[in-house]
């Protein structure tokens, strides 16, 4: 049995907070690194949830039918159910075809899924980055988990 989102989630921030840990930074620094890893984690899977749906399958190396036709709710998908059009009524229906899955990306992006999934990854990534400053980082540690975010969050795949 695979983890979920939310492992995932909660492993990037307790990486991150064990570096700081390791770094011998007091209770409050460790804490604004915990909050930077967890804002970075819920970024990369809003991203994923993003490439699951609308991303290069040839890029990614996933097909971008799979979210869909295996039921995954992804946050486009929640965000598609909660505007109750033609989305919702589709998916409410039950098992989604491959070839149906085209369509239906197309109502998620008229419905606003697309944008919402991007806004929140842009959103989330902004609270990492603020957190990453606070944090104050020195010698050019700080740059490089700046740099690093950006890439993570950039990522095509």
């Amino acid at each position: 049995m695979g983890h979920d989102w939310w492992e995932d989630v909660c492993f990037v921030a307790c990486c991150t907070e064990l570096g700081a840990l390791i770094a011998n930074v007091d209770e409050e620094q460790r804490a604004i690194f915990r909050e930077y890893g967890y804002s970075l984690g819920l970024a990369v899977q809003v991203l994923d949830d993003w490439l699951g749906i609308w991303g290069d399958a040839e890029l990614t190396g996933k097909s971008v039918e799979s979210d869909l036709a295996t039921g995954k709710k992804t946050l486009p998908v929640l965000h598609g159910l909660s505007q109750n059009g033609a989305f919702a009524r589709r998916w409410k229906e039950g098992r989604i075809t491959a070839d149906e899955v085209p369509d239906l990306a197309r109502d998620l992006k008229d419905e606003g899924a697309e944008a919402y999934t991007l806004e929140t990854a842009e959103r989330l990534t902004a609270q990492a980055l603020d957190a990453l400053h606070r944090a104050a980082c020195k010698n050019g540690a700080g740059d490089a988990l700046h740099a690093l975010t950006l890439l993570l969050l950039k990522r095509k795949n």
